[in-house]
C-alpha cells in the first residue's frame, strides 16, 4: 500500500497499489471491519483529497506518461486522466523519461502530481488542460522529489528534490541509464517551496530529506546521508547518517534563497530539455558550458501553460558563461540541440 486517504464521506480509508504485481487498485476499508474492497482497478501510487473527489496518479513503474484516476468520495466511481505524450503537454514541448511520482497534492483548483523531472498538473474537476512543468530535470538520473512527502507550507507546498535511489550492484527494475548516473548526485538537496506562479528555492540541504512535518511554527525534516540503495544493493548493517533538522517556518519562507551548484554531464541529457531551475530571489544564477555551443533557454512560470515557454537562443565559445540575469524570478529550462559535448554548470547566487 503506498497511499491512505481517509474518506470523510463514507467514513472510510481509502488504499492505493501501485508498485507491485498483484491486487493492484483503489481499495476501500471500512471502519465495520472486513476485507478491503477494490473500487478501482488502475494500477495507481499516491493520491490526495481534490474537493469531493480522491485523485491518485497512475504507476507505469520507471516510464510512461503522467496520469491521475479521480473517485467520487460518495459514488467512489471515476475516470482517469491521460493526457498523452509529455511532448503534448509540456510547456517547453520537450519530452520526459523515466517518470515516476513522487508525491500528489491539492493546490489551488488543480491537482499536482511532483516527480522526477518535474510538476505534472490537471485540472480532472473543471476539464482545463493539463500541463507539464519541467523542475530539476536531471536528464538520466533519479534526482527527483521521491520518497518523501509535499509539505503544506504558507498556503503552497514544500517540495524536497534529492538523489533519491542509487545502485552499485545493478537491477534490472532500473532503467540502464538511470543506474549508471545514479553513483554521483548531480545537486544538493534542495528544498523547493510551490506557490503559483512561483517555484522558489528554500534551503540546500546534503544527500536527501526522507520525511517532512510543521509542529508549529517549525519544519521538521527527517535527514539521511545516503540515498535508498537497490535490492542487489542490499547490506548486513544499516548505513547511512540519519537525523532531524529543525527549521522556523517564516525564516525559510521570507530569507533570501541561498547559493548552490548543479552539474550536468553531456550523457545525462543527450538532446532533450533538461532543468527547470527556479531563479527567484537568486541576484547572480549563472551557467557554463565547459566545451561550448548552441543552447535553448526556455523560461516560464507555473501559470505557463504547453509550449508556452520563452524561448531565447545562444551559441557560447568553450568555457564562456552565459548570465542568467535577465531571467530572474522565473523558471529556466535548457537544451543542447546537438547535446551536450561537455559538462555544464550552473551557479546560483
Amino acid at each position: 500500500v503506498s497511499e491512505i486517504l481517509y474518506n470523510p464521506v463514507r467514513d472510510s480509508l481509502l488504499l492505493a497499489r501501485g508498485d507491485g504485481h498483484e491486487r493492484l487498485g483503489v481499495y476501500e476499508l471500512s471502519r465495520g471491519g472486513g476485507a478491503a474492497v477494490r473500487v478501482h482497478a488502475a494500477r495507481v501510487l499516491r493520491g490526495a483529497i481534490h474537493y469531493d473527489h480522491a485523485c491518485f496518479s497512475l504507476h507505469h513503474g520507471w516510464g510512461g506518461s503522467p496520469g491521475l484516476a479521480c473517485l467520487g468520495l460518495e459514488s467512489l466511481r471515476g475516470d482517469t486522466v491521460e493526457p498523452g505524450r509529455v511532448e503534448e503537454w509540456s510547456v517547453d514541448g520537450g519530452g520526459l523519461e523515466a517518470w515516476r511520482t513522487g508525491s500528489v497534492f491539492s493546490l489551488g483548483t488543480r491537482v499536482y502530481a511532483a516527480g522526477r523531472g518535474g510538476l505534472a498538473v490537471f485540472d480532472p474537476l473543471g476539464g482545463g488542460e493539463s500541463v507539464f512543468h519541467r523542475l530539476l530535470d536531471m536528464g538520466l538520473h533519479s534526482y527527483g522529489p521521491l520518497r518523501v512527502n509535499a509539505l503544506p507550507l504558507g498556503g503552497g507546498y514544500l517540495l524536497a528534490f534529492s538523489q533519491t535511489s542509487a545502485t552499485i550492484a545493478g537491477t534490472p527494475e532500473l532503467p540502464r541509464g538511470l543506474a549508471g548516473w545514479s553513483r554521483w548526485s548531480p545537486a544538493p538537496g534542495l528544498l523547493v517551496h510551490v506557490a503559483p506562479p512561483v517555484a522558489r528555492v528554500v534551503g540546500v540541504l546534503g544527500y536527501r530529506v526522507t520525511s517532512m512535518a510543521r509542529v508549529g511554527g517549525r519544519v521538521v525534516l527527517a535527514v539521511n546521508s545516503e540515498p535508498n540503495l537497490e535490492r542487489y544493493d542490499a547490506t548486513r548493517v544499516d548505513t547511512g547518517v540519519r537525523g532531524f533538522l529543525v527549521l522556523d517556518a517564516w525564516r525559510l519562507l521570507s530569507s533570501r534563497p541561498p547559493p548552490f551548484t548543479l552539474e550536468v554531464e553531456p550523457g545525462m541529457t543527450g538532446s532533450r530539455a533538461w532543468g527547470g531551475v527556479p531563479l527567484a530571489g537568486y541576484r547572480w544564477p549563472r551557467l557554463r558550458l565547459e566545451a561550448g555551443g548552441s543552447l535553448l533557454v526556455y523560461s516560464y512560470t507555473l501559470n505557463t501553460g504547453p509550449g508556452g515557454a520563452e524561448v531565447d537562443r545562444y551559441t557560447l565559445r568553450p568555457g564562456e558563461t552565459l548570465g542568467l540575469e535577465g531571467f530572474r524570478g522565473l523558471i529556466v529550462g535548457f537544451q543542447a540541440p546537438g547535446g551536450l559535448r561537455g559538462r555544464a554548470r550552473l551557479v546560483a547566487e
